[in-house]
């Protein structure tokens, strides 16, 4: 999945973590044989060093001649190997990583011993360290493979579950995660039914997965249901109100007459609205170039009703398309016009640019769920479809709109003593230039 690195991804931690306890439970386990068997192989080592001293001192007993292996006296004996051979009536022995020792206390009292290097064993435990080394390395290889081979099957369905989930949160990827869904689907979920991937698996994964495209598939049916509701109700509205706005025309300037031209004018705004937003949601991505977003908020004011401030805390740039961005920024300042008080401002900071007013702020709805359509907003009662336009023209040049209280101060500014409505704040986020 896109985003995700190779080395975060589950199934690399799964095979890593598999690999990682088989190298482990092998090392221990070579370690511990490499330990009984370095113990047989000094105990041979002992065995055979008492074997030659016994024959040795055989010979020394009957003609007071020893052979060449054996030694004789406490001369290069270790430390404490001669105490130890007086004070016992048979062979002792002692044992170090570089030669063996073996001593016995003849019947005349001398001291006779015999001195093996310990070199065959340091070489056994070298090549069996290295044969266990090796063969560990082998087995963390193999459950790795085995680990991402097995894993694979769940991390491609959890993928595929979560690619189908964001493309559908991207109102662009909307009908194309559809189609997917509706190529893998024989027909609608029924409630009944189990949960099952495309591919027919029934454990847990293939569970998880299934609820989340089963989900998936219906949010995105009801998007799509509602797009098509919204463009066809503003098309068929379109001809019926155009033909009342003319029967309007011919009225008199009652305040009955003007009560209803004042109701046809919201009604041809929603309409209009309405239509707009159809065609946003079957727009495509808008291409973009580098702009200041100085200009940007001096182009939206100047265009804008009512006198509008701009204030420049940060120059910055930015890639977007600067005839989308500045029609947000104006929808943004009407909206303040029409539901907040003045003073109205829009502040420049590096890549963000804020419309900010004095009026009652906006609904906690729109501050923790964001717009929605045909949702009203404030006490005028509009429609809602302004701002939801404004977030789906933003999302076409890589933008994001962001809704907070007015209380929320600017960089190095105290509001802290101020009495009265602190208004609303809007935040358009856009694409830095780099």
């Amino acid at each position: 999945m896109k985003g995700i690195p190779w080395y975060a991804s589950l199934r690399f931690r799964f095979a890593a973590v598999l690999a990682v306890t088989s190298f482990a439970i092998a090392a221990l386990l070579g370690a511990w044989i490499a330990h009984v068997a370095l113990g047989d192989a000094r105990d041979q080592m002992r065995e055979q060093a008492a074997a030659t001293l016994r024959a040795g001192t055989a010979t020394y007993e009957t003609t007071r001649t020893v052979a060449p292996t054996v030694q004789i006296g406490e001369k290069g004996l270790p430390s404490g190997l001669a105490q130890r051979a007086r004070e016992h009536d048979d062979i002792v022995t002692s044992a170090d990583e570089r030669e063996t020792w073996a001593a016995v206390q003849a019947q005349d009292g001398t001291t006779l011993s015999v001195r093996l290097p310990s070199a065959p064993v340091v070489e056994r435990w070298e090549e069996l360290a290295r044969t266990i080394l090796a063969l560990s390395l082998a087995v963390a290889a193999a459950a790795s493979g085995i680990g991402w081979f097995v894993s694979g099957g769940l991390t491609r369905r959890l993928r595929r579950a979560a690619e189908i989930t964001l493309e559908g949160g991207d109102v662009q990827g909307h009908d194309a995660a559809l189609a997917r869904l509706r190529a893998d689907a024989d027909g609608a979920p029924r409630r009944d039914a189990p949960r099952r991937t495309p591919s027919g698996e029934q454990d847990e994964v293939g569970v998880l997965t299934g609820v989340i495209e089963d989900t998936t598939r219906r949010l995105l049916l009801k998007i799509q249901q509602e797009r098509a509701l919204t463009a066809d109700a503003a098309h068929e509205l379109r001809t019926p109100l155009t033909a009342l706005t003319s029967a309007v025309e011919l009225l008199d300037d009652s305040a009955e007459a003007e009560r209803v031209r004042t109701l046809l004018g919201r009604m041809r705004r929603l309409v209009d609205d309405m239509l707009s937003l159809a065609r946003e949601d079957a727009a495509d991505q808008a291409d973009r170039d580098v702009v200041r977003t100085e200009d940007l908020a001096r182009e939206a004011a100047g265009s804008g009703p009512g006198e509008v401030e701009v204030q420049v805390e940060t120059p910055g740039r930015v890639r977007c398309d600067e005839q989308l961005v500045v029609s947000v920024l104006e929808s943004l300042v009407l909206n303040a016009v029409r539901h907040g008080a003045p003073p109205i401002t829009i502040e420049v900071d590096g890549e963000e640019i804020r419309v900010r007013d004095r009026g009652p702020g906006f609904p906690d709805e729109i501050l923790t769920d964001g717009p929605r359509r045909f949702h009203s907003i404030g006490p005028t009662g509009g429609s809602g479809l302004g701002l939801v336009i404004a977030q789906r023209r933003l999302e076409r040049t890589g933008g994001t709109l962001a809704f907070g209280g007015g209380g929320e101060a600017r960089s190095g500014e105290d509001r802290s003593g101020e009495d009265g409505p602190q208004g609303a704040v809007v935040t358009v986020r856009l694409e830095p230039a780099s």
